[in-house]
């Protein structure tokens, strides 16, 4: 359930916390702009089956409420995408193990350099 507020300066702001997801929070020039943010994210989090979303669906969630408007957001979109579909971690997020980040770990090092595969490990983490 969102919480809404208006701001001293007349914008709106939105809180989602959900128990087990990251809160999200966002501000809007207009209520009716933060209501229609709000239920779109509501509909992410909660998926078509009912069932948590993927790591790379929390990623691109990630990129378009954090990132929005920055210039690494392309970048980070980039990276989102080369770990989500790895095939150890393309599952909901709360079913990834420390076993599977170990394999992502692995098959990415002999891909790629130590300084991008810790890179990897700090934006999955």
């Amino acid at each position: 359930m969102p919480s809404k507020r208006q701001l001293k300066s007349g914008k709106w702001n939105i809180q989602i916390r959900s128990k087990g997801q990251p809160s999200l929070s966002k501000t809007f020039t207009t209520e009716k702009e933060a209501d229609q943010w709000a239920e779109r994210i509501e509909a992410q989090l909660k998926g078509k089956k009912g069932s948590l979303p993927t790591w790379r669906e929390m990623g691109q969630l990630y990129c378009d409420v954090v990132l929005a408007g920055k210039p690494s957001r392309h970048l980070k979109i980039g990276r989102v995408d080369i770990i989500g579909f790895h095939s150890a971690l393309d599952k909901p997020y709360d079913k990834i193990t420390v076993a599977d980040i170990n394999i992502f770990k692995q098959d990415r090092s002999t891909k790629v350099g130590p300084t991008t595969v810790h890179d990897d490990l700090v934006f999955i983490r």
